[in-house]
């Protein structure tokens, strides 16, 4: 079953930003996910390459979301440089300015469970303003989405309205998914009808509104 749960983020009463889906299930390590079984039949999980850049040029584009890689950047090759620009990106969508993106950056980076990352970075370190400026650089068409409030919260909302849409056509296919952030878990014999409908569904601005 789906629920979907709502937070008063602008602490007026408003439930403009809408949640996730949640189940037992989201308690699951990544790892130990592909161990789940549906109908005691083996299954794979199906996520959206770069969801939250995708989401935000399909919806701005009014295109299906694309398979776009959206966070590489010339001189940030490799699979630790990748997190820090997606990571960034991710940041840059939620923060007011570029000081605070650096600042909530440098936070990230300290978490311990960030310790691998963080010696990647001393190792090699960069300006985090700079890095800011690719990142606006390489999403011209869109810069002006970054250092928004609400953009963040507004993406979330159609991220998770686009999963919910996902899975209510899957179920209307008879396929049986469970949604887990961006992924969705399907049987095996289900992978390729499902990747197309995930790939063949749009979100429809007149059936969700985002403030951007």
């Amino acid at each position: 079953m789906l629920t979907r749960r709502f937070r008063d983020c602008d602490g007026n009463g408003s439930i403009l930003y809408g949640g996730r889906s949640g189940r037992y299930w989201h308690e699951l390590k990544k790892t130990q996910r592909p161990r789940i079984k549906i109908n005691r039949s083996k299954t794979v999980q199906l996520d959206y390459v770069c969801s939250a850049m995708n989401v935000l040029y399909a919806w701005k584009n009014k295109t299906n979301i694309s398979k776009d890689e959206q966070y590489n950047i010339e001189g940030f090759e490799g699979k630790a440089n990748r997190q820090f620009v997606k990571q960034m990106t991710n940041i840059m969508l939620n923060a007011k300015n570029s000081r605070q993106s650096a600042l909530a950056f440098e936070w990230w980076l300290a978490r311990r469970d960030n310790a691998y990352l963080k010696r990647k970075y001393d190792a090699n370190p960069f300006n985090l303003a700079k890095l800011q400026r690719l990142i606006k650089l390489r999403h011209k068409s869109i810069a002006t989405m970054f250092y928004q409030p609400k953009i963040g919260m507004n993406l979330q909302f159609l991220e998770s309205s686009l999963v919910f849409e996902v899975a209510v056509q899957l179920c209307r296919r008879g396929i049986p998914t469970l949604t887990c952030h961006d992924e969705f878990i399907v049987p095996q014999a289900d992978k390729g009808e499902a990747e197309e409908v995930m790939y063949s569904t749009y979100i429809d601005k007149r059936l969700y509104r985002a403030v951007f």
